[in-house]
């Protein structure tokens, strides 16, 4: 191949997003959610400049056989990786019919695992890679 490091990752990174939107009913046909409203009072661990964080959700049965699935997505348009805190709102839970507590979650991007926290209203640890993003199956 002929591509720079930089540009293999793009490349790689934009071929995961396609299969993602291909294979995941959730992405295709899914309900938004913005949390964009509740994330810009807490820029010191949220900087709603560079950082973009919405759900993704489904009403009733998916593929899967799962009910009430949900995908947390979050973006980082910043070069430098980072941990942020996502506040997901009570409304969120109610709306979306999510699970609180501690979760393994699985980023649909790169298969990567992350232990997270959720609470109506709670700050959600998240670590992104720099110019990139994670999709975890809720």
């Amino acid at each position: 191949s002929n591509l720079t490091k930089d540009e293999r990752k793009i490349y790689d990174n934009y071929q995961a997003i396609t299969k993602l939107c291909v294979e995941n009913e959730l992405v295709r046909i899914g309900r938004f959610y913005d949390l964009m409203y509740a994330n810009f009072d807490h820029p010191q661990t949220f900087n709603a400049a560079r950082r973009y964080a919405f759900l993704r959700f489904t009403e009733g049965k998916c593929p899967a056989g799962k009910t009430n699935s949900a995908l947390l997505c979050v973006a980082n348009f910043d070069s430098e990786p980072c941990n942020v805190e996502v506040r997901i709102p009570e409304h969120a839970f109610k709306f979306c019919n999510l699970l609180t507590g501690t979760q393994k979650t699985t980023d649909l991007l790169t298969g990567n695992v992350q232990t997270i926290d959720l609470a109506p209203d709670g700050l959600t640890q998240i670590s992104l890679p720099g110019y990139g993003g994670v999709v975890l199956q809720l």
